[in-house]
């Protein structure tokens, strides 16, 4: 997973964001792509759609999306022995259509198909980054796959690219025109104004280092969240495909409960819902200090609040305990914790890290990532058509040791998804500790001053 982060961060920060037109490739370093192995970051948006889908309405609207956002035709490929960004001249969206209703079996055609992609490599140089798949089962039902690999997007894009999509194919299938949309900020630029920025303010730029280098060493006693007692043994074994995530629904009790609890001490929902993990892995380590990553969003420009593209930052939490804890000293030490980041959040962490190495210090090992994104579960809505996600095993690539997701609805629920690799951790273990997070999180709601619970079962560390 470190060496995919890297790359992807690494073209955000200042090497990376040049055309190969660019006067001053001399900045970019020698790599070797292959090393990368950034093929383990697709993701795959599957659907199942009935009814009597318009093919040539869906690639137009999709061609509006691409001719829209440069990063959709964006390439990557070696110049002069380093890796360069181009972005292509708009032609038209890259969709292909499979027809599999002569198949003996469509659906097991289209399963088959989509396993076949999701373990073939990337081209970097040609329309792999991007990709859509519709396959005919039937005149009255397709599955359509959506291929994004990690660089071109984070969860907000997911999000932007399906209210494009939706409002488009709608518009058109009723010979309407297209919405006139306002000018966005392209991502190459905006990673030229942040490269100019931090090239510019070199004082800024060294304070952030500085307090992010104090930060994550300033306490060697924290541990590395390996997270052993999850690990499968030969013991568990699985007849059939293992699952890859578990995901539970917070309570609408418990949610009213989280807000009421932000509202009363200050804090945000995200705050509350990170401490009630952070106290999960204390309770099973008894820990000094432990480190849990994060993505921050950039989009703070109102040009790039309707971009598709990666304005994410990896930030790495290190939290320090003294004494005995409760829910509310926890909760307090997130907030501390999470302000003084926020203030130097926009530093790429790849830069962080290279002056961490420089200094003889280790990179943050960093095994757990925690996060709160949209919910994407009902967001494809074309006219006349029933919409429903593919439900598909492996589609979710998980390149850290344990991902937690809080999923938030366009009605205002959440949910609580961990993801793993079934391969490393055993799935009934992982479902056991989902359910020990949800048990934590109603601890501190109802006695917020009250001891954090000691988890018998089994230990994580």
């Amino acid at each position: 997973g470190a060496i995919a982060t890297k790359f992807s961060l690494f073209y955000k920060s200042k090497n990376l964001v040049y055309d190969v037109r660019a006067d001053n490739l001399d900045e970019y370093r020698s790599v070797n792509m292959k090393k990368w192995k950034i093929y383990i970051y697709m993701l795959f948006e599957n659907w199942g759609i009935r009814g009597t889908l318009n093919v040539p309405v869906l690639q137009q609207s999709l061609s509006a999306i691409v001719q829209r956002h440069e990063i959709l035709r964006t390439t990557f490929s070696m110049h002069e022995g380093a890796p360069a960004q181009s972005i292509r001249p708009f032609t038209i969206a890259p969709l292909t259509t499979v027809d599999l209703s002569t198949e003996a079996s469509p659906i097991e055609a289209a399963n088959k198909r989509l396993n076949e992609l999701q373990h073939q490599g990337v081209n970097t140089q040609g329309d792999g980054l991007f990709h859509v798949f519709l396959f005919t089962l039937s005149d009255s039902e397709y599955r359509i796959v959506i291929r994004f690999h990690h660089l071109l997007y984070d969860a907000a894009s997911l999000a932007i690219f399906y209210k494009e999509l939706n409002e488009n194919y709608n518009s058109l299938l009723n010979q309407d025109l297209l919405i006139d949309r306002r000018q966005i900020s392209q991502v190459i630029d905006f990673a030229r104004r942040q490269r100019d920025r931090f090239s510019n303010d070199r004082g800024k730029t060294s304070s952030s280092a500085d307090w992010w280098i104090e930060h994550w060493t300033n306490h060697p006693t924290a541990k590395r969240l390996k997270l052993p007692a999850l690990r499968r043994t030969p013991v568990e074994k699985h007849s059939t495909k293992p699952p890859t995530l578990f995901e539970r629904s917070i309570p609408s009790e418990l949610l009213e409960g989280v807000k009421a609890l932000s509202t009363q001490h200050g804090a945000t929902e995200y705050t509350i819902l990170l401490s009630a993990f952070v106290s999960l892995l204390y309770a099973h380590g008894n820990l000094k200090a432990l480190t849990i990553a994060t993505y921050s969003s950039d989009r703070s420009e109102t040009a790039a609040q309707q971009s598709i593209g990666f304005f994410i930052n990896l930030l790495a939490f290190r939290f320090n305990f003294v004494g005995k804890q409760t829910g509310l000293s926890i909760i307090e030490n997130c907030q501390t914790t999470l302000s003084n980041c926020a203030i130097h959040q926009e530093l790429p962490f790849e830069m962080l890290v290279e002056k961490l190495e420089a200094l003889g210090h280790k990179r943050p090992r960093l095994d757990v990532i925690f996060q709160k994104i949209p919910s994407l579960k009902n967001s494809l809505s074309l006219s006349q058509l029933q919409n429903d996600r593919w439900e598909s095993e492996g589609t979710l690539n998980n390149t850290w040791g344990l991902s937690v997701d809080i999923l938030e609805s366009d009605n205002g629920s959440l949910s609580a998804r961990f993801r793993f690799n079934p391969n490393r951790y055993q799935p009934s273990k992982v479902e056991q500790l989902l359910e020990q997070y949800l048990e934590v999180l109603e601890g501190i709601v109802t006695s917020p001053e009250g001891q954090i619970p000691v988890f018998k079962k089994f230990k994580l560390f």
